[in-house]
């Protein structure tokens, strides 16, 4: 819906604060404020007590991996792990899934990040149209404001009886409104494609 730019009307306008505290010598956050086909910017590490405003429900943003990748995965890990301090050590972190200890980590191995969503509106008549639900979207809108965009640039497409569990339909949607990736990255950067790729290999 987001990517359509077919729901603006009904979108709930959001900003982000995102900062972070991390002394790695990797890392970094790279974003795209004028969309895919422009130049990115970049936060970059060590990104100690640095932040960004924002809006990354529409802007086109990731973050990059910090330390080295065989440090990025650890044995034994479940739902219930968790990262805590030592209570003998301030700067060493125990990571642990029960009563095992899966990793022995130090403050500056660490990357701190937090996020903060604010919803903002125009006026008093903004807020109250979105507080008193006089605007709201249904699902069988969603499907007709799709399909008569759909029609009208001319896509084929079989009609879905159940436009939610049509994969058919929902693949259509996906091809249809993908924006594709970023044009150019940060110097000395590079696609997360080949990052992964390279991770990975062998």
């Amino acid at each position: 819906m987001g990517k359509s730019g077919l729901f603006d009307r009904w979108m709930v306008k959001m900003t982000q604060v995102v900062a972070w505290w991390c002394k790695c010598p990797t890392g970094g956050f790279t974003y795209w404020p004028d969309g895919i086909a422009g130049q990115p910017q970049r936060v970059t590490a060590p990104m100690w007590n640095k932040g960004l405003i924002c809006q990354n429900e529409r802007m086109y943003h990731r973050p990059e991996s910090n330390g080295p990748p065989a440090r990025r995965i650890y044995e034994g890990l479940s739902f219930d792990t968790e990262l805590g301090v030592d209570p003998d050590d301030r700067d060493r972190w125990l990571m642990k899934t029960g009563d095992t200890i899966n990793a022995v980590l130090h403050t500056d191995d660490l990357r701190l990040m937090l996020h903060w969503n604010a919803e903002v509106y125009h006026d008093l008549d903004d807020l109250k149209l979105h507080s008193d639900h006089r605007d709201d979207l249904t699902h069988d809108m969603v499907a007709e404001i799709f399909m008569a965009d759909l029609r009208r640039r001319g896509i084929s497409f079989d009609p879905p009886s159940d436009p939610y569990d049509d994969m058919a339909f929902i693949g259509v949607l996906n091809d249809a409104y993908n924006p594709g990736r970023p044009q150019h990255y940060p110097p000395g950067t590079k696609p997360l494609s080949l990052i992964r790729r390279e991770e990975t290999a062998p």
